[in-house]
């Protein structure tokens, strides 16, 4: 279920922009964009130049404390770019709808919209702990909707608003992921040649399949570990495929993971096999073991001893 921070909307950066959680300092823009005809029509929303209206938008969405909402700057000018909303959230869904708005069309194809978004929905995914982000934009916003497809999100139903047609799109972390997956080859590799996927492996978390030129992650450890840790195991298996089958963990391989932007940091499958694992081992101390597989040995804590202890022997049991 999600987890929402006390105070909403926390500070995020975004490459030359900054998220901070918006106030009514930034007031005045917020009424220039209300009363701007080209955002409006961008946005599917009708135009209102009324500041009393904008101001109690603006009240009811600070008293829910199921909604972020930040002011997008500028890191060089300190100049206010546009706004993003997480708010209407689902509860029986554990679901919230995303809204982005760019304060002009000065701002446009800045590339601000992949940057923001990227960094708001790993938060949305990874820090609030929601299982889909949902959004909807006119049918005839192709700005949107190609930034909307580029980042993951599926289309679903059209719906009317007045005399307007917009689209739903929806997005899970997996989709996430897998967006983001083909952004990294497609800066590195062939994408002709090479393609993507996930796999069902859970002791492992991607893989390098030079026969086949297929790069997979796990998508058990993917739905379970941070946005990042599958970001850094793609610049590990992206610099698999531009070594060679040969090089495996050598130092030319290392280079170019290092360049990539790899961290060279321990992965754990543990949570994994918390989720997975159909046998659980205890030992008289408490501490816990997973196997895929029924164990047939007698074994003894490793924690508790260095060798065999009988003291410190594992008890397996089957999980349901």
């Amino acid at each position: 279920m999600a987890a929402f921070p006390t105070p909403p909307a926390p500070n995020l950066e975004a490459g030359d922009f900054s998220l901070r959680r918006l106030t009514e300092v930034w007031f005045d823009e917020l009424i220039a964009m209300a009363g701007d005809p080209v955002l409006a029509a961008l946005s599917g929303k009708k135009i209102s130049f009324s500041e009393s209206a904008v101001r109690d938008e603006f009240a009811n969405l600070k008293s829910d404390p199921a909604v972020c909402d930040w002011a997008i700057l500028d890191n060089t000018s300190g100049d206010f770019a546009g706004r993003v909303i997480l708010r209407d959230f689902d509860s029986e869904k554990n679901a919230i709808g995303l809204e982005i708005c760019l304060a002009g069309e000065r701002w446009f194809d800045q590339g601000i919209g992949g940057s923001t978004l990227d960094v708001v929905l790993t938060y949305a995914l990874d820090g609030m702990l929601l299982d889909r982000v949902n959004a909807a934009v006119p049918t005839d916003n192709a700005r949107a909707i190609r930034l909307l497809t580029k980042l993951g999100f599926q289309a679903g139903r059209e719906f009317g608003r007045g005399q307007i047609r917009l689209q739903r799109f929806s997005l899970t972390k997996l989709q996430f992921i897998g967006a983001m997956a083909e952004r990294l080859m497609g800066e590195s590799l062939d994408t002709q040649k090479w393609q993507f996927g996930f796999d069902a492996g859970k002791r492992r978390a991607g893989l390098c399949d030079h026969t086949n030129r297929r790069i997979s992650l796990s998508r058990h450890m993917s739905a379970l570990h941070p946005v990042d840790q599958s970001r850094q195991v793609m610049f590990h298996e992206v610099a698999h495929a531009l070594a060679g089958a040969n090089h495996g963990h050598d130092q030319q391989w290392l280079r170019i993971a290092t360049e990539l932007g790899y961290r060279n940091e321990r992965i754990s499958g543990r949570e994994v096999d918390a989720v997975h694992a159909k046998w659980l081992g205890v030992c008289p101390n408490g501490h816990e073991y997973f196997r895929y597989k029924k164990p047939t040995r007698v074994s003894s804590c490793s924690k508790c001893a260095r060798g065999f202890d009988a003291r410190y022997k594992i008890s397996w049991t089957q999980r349901g």
